[in-house]
């Protein structure tokens, strides 16, 4: 299923296939589960109460800031882009935290930033590797992070707990840097 408008998956199950959406429009996946995998490219893309069974693919583009209200979960590899000036913000609500059970890569390549566990306690992340600066996880919330992290980043920030939020790498995990560098 492509789509290059508007995009707006309010509830239900999709299985099979791959649904790509794209365009300069608003992309909304809400209380949808997701057996398919989903590649979404919009200028606002909010997530919120949503089960990703598969892989998907976000990247963003838009100069405003997309709130995710959160309550989301990842149960496949998830690839976020930041392309635009925007911000993305994840699990922006107190009571509703993210899971990420599977590997999560993360970019910032504009002047947007990517904001994990925003405001939710209890978020849930497996392995990360951070690509670009421009990155923020608990701001405010809370998270385990249950595998490693690799952070590469030669200009702008990754920030942990960067405010009242806090962090809690499980033991025998790792922070490291990556092929690219941290400076």
């Amino acid at each position: 299923l492509t789509i290059s408008a508007t995009a707006t998956f309010n509830g239900g199950t999709i299985n099979n296939g791959t649904i790509t959406c794209y365009g300069t429009s608003t992309l909304t996946f809400a209380g949808t589960t997701f057996g398919a995998a989903v590649n979404a490219t919009g200028n606002n893309i909010l997530l919120s109460n949503s089960i990703f069974n598969n892989t998907l693919t976000i990247v963003k583009k838009g100069s405003t800031s997309d709130n995710c209200t959160g309550n989301n979960i990842f149960n496949g590899a998830v690839t976020v882009v930041d392309s635009g000036s925007g911000n993305l913000v994840f699990s922006n609500t107190i009571s509703a935290p993210d899971t990420f059970n599977a590997a999560l890569t993360v970019s910032a390549t504009s002047t947007g930033t990517v904001c994990f566990a925003h405001q939710s306690s209890n978020n849930v992340f497996g392995d990360i590797t951070c690509n670009t600066g421009g990155i923020t996880f608990n701001t405010y919330g809370t998270s385990i992070f249950t595998g490693n992290i690799v952070v590469n980043s030669s200009s702008r920030s990754i920030q942990f707990g960067n405010s009242t939020g806090s962090s809690t790498l499980a033991s025998g995990k790792s922070i490291s840097i990556g092929g690219s560098g941290f400076s």
